[in-house]
């Protein structure tokens, strides 16, 4: 695990306390580095011996599970899009949204809720954006609006201990 000058007192790392992954780990927490890599370890070993590893969804730019655009972004061809939802069509109605508090349109990729139940059997699965976590919790909702895939497993920017870049290192 990297770490900031900051980020490390007397040879024990500092664990951010917005860290909401694991459940042993409390603000303020110090833990010495070879008692992170055994909680590692043994986490890492407890998910062999279920069968299942965890699998991190990315929502940013890829486009995988998702693609959003600006209200404002949006083409002289999609501006129809801005207009009453019960105006669209059935095939749109069920995979666009607009996400008026964020002025955003998303579009659900085709399938994807039978990816995410699929994938679920396989894996403890956690979305992941460089965006913020209200963002993520928005995007979350309508990937997931029974909370059955995530439960509110989302790793944002804020959780990062760098913001700069994409990374897992929290």
């Amino acid at each position: 695990m990297e770490g900031s000058a900051s980020d490390v007192l007397n040879g024990e790392m500092m664990i951010p306390a917005q860290l909401h992954l694991a459940v042993y780990i409390q603000e303020k927490l110090r833990v010495p580095h070879h008692e992170l890599h055994r909680l590692r370890d043994q986490d890492f070993r407890f998910w062999i011996s279920q069968k299942k590893l965890s699998l991190v969804l990315d929502l940013d730019p890829t486009h995988t599970l998702l693609n959003s655009t600006p209200i404002n972004e949006l083409t002289e061809n999609e501006r129809f899009l801005k207009g009453p939802g019960e105006n669209l069509p059935d095939v749109i109605k069920s995979s666009i949204y607009r996400l008026d508090s964020m002025q955003l349109m998303t579009k659900l990729r085709p399938f994807v809720h039978t990816f995410l139940k699929e994938a679920s059997k396989m894996f403890d699965m956690y979305l992941y954006t460089m965006g913020s976590r209200d963002y993520a919790l928005a995007l979350a909702k309508l990937l997931d609006p029974r909370d059955e895939y995530f439960r509110r497993k989302v790793i944002a920017n804020e959780d990062s201990t760098r913001r700069d870049r994409k990374g897992l290192d929290m």
